[in-house]
């Protein structure tokens, strides 16, 4: 997809797209107030659209969504209550994605693997972006 047509989705979804900028490092893009490179600009659209809940997301997905709350977690600014949500976010990623062996997993709680991993992507979706400041 072409940066003017991600730069649309964006602003279809209420975000405010402002001035592109040229700098040493290549173009940046006016986001929300935030100025971002091409690729931040692609993985802010990318959150967003995870926010849907018909939206499909993979384990390494879900794995590199853990690791950016990780990364936003960092940053000294962070409120403790987004910052503990970040981890507990994170922490719940790693038990989905390697959940105890002993006693093995039921087939009801097999099934309930995909629920909760899509109610993870949407949480996670949804902090990341409102905190994507953060992140560029």
């Amino acid at each position: 997809m072409e940066i003017g047509q991600v730069l649309n989705y964006l602003q279809g979804r209420g975000h405010n797209v402002g001035q592109t900028a040229v700098g040493l490092y290549g173009s940046y893009y006016q986001v929300d107030a935030m100025g971002c490179s091409e690729e931040k600009v692609r993985l802010f659209a990318r959150l967003e659209s995870w926010k849907d809940n018909g939206a499909t997301c993979d384990g390494d997905s879900l794995a590199y969504m853990a690791e950016l709350c990780k990364e936003i977690t960092e940053d000294a600014s962070l409120d403790s209550r987004s910052a503990d949500e970040a981890r507990d976010l994170a922490t719940r990623v790693a038990k989905l994605q390697n959940p105890p062996t002993d006693p093995p997993l039921s087939e009801s709680e097999i099934q309930q693997l995909t629920p909760q991993a899509n109610v993870l992507k949407i949480r996670m979706a949804h902090l990341l972006t409102r905190e994507f400041r953060r992140l560029c």
